[in-house]
């Protein structure tokens, strides 16, 4: 699994991109994308309104992280033009962050 922390102009953001094997035996990549808060130490994963968790499915993992950034970048604004540094290392799960 990749793992990647992005500031947006209104909010820090952490991308995971991991493989999955279909049933045709094609691998998938699955981005699944939450939201930062307290400088890292609570992430809430990011829900959709339906209840149901947001994912993104790609071909590559490069693809995958492209469109999670994209996304994100719709929900929070222009990416930073700088690295967040992500140490995660004693972060809690918070509450799902609900997309709107």
């Amino acid at each position: 699994m990749t793992s990647q922390c992005v500031e947006f102009a209104q909010g820090n953001c952490l991308i995971e991109v991991e493989p999955q094997q279909s049933e045709t035996g094609q691998t998938r990549y699955i981005a699944r994308m939450s939201v930062l808060e307290d400088k890292g130490q609570i992430i809430r994963p990011l829900f959709g309104k339906d209840g149901r968790r947001i994912k993104i499915l790609a071909t590559s993992e490069r693809l995958a992280l492209r469109v999670a950034v994209s996304y994100l970048e719709g929900r929070f604004g222009r990416i930073a033009p700088r690295d967040t540094s992500c140490s995660l290392g004693g972060a809690t799960v918070g509450v799902p962050y609900v997309a709107t």
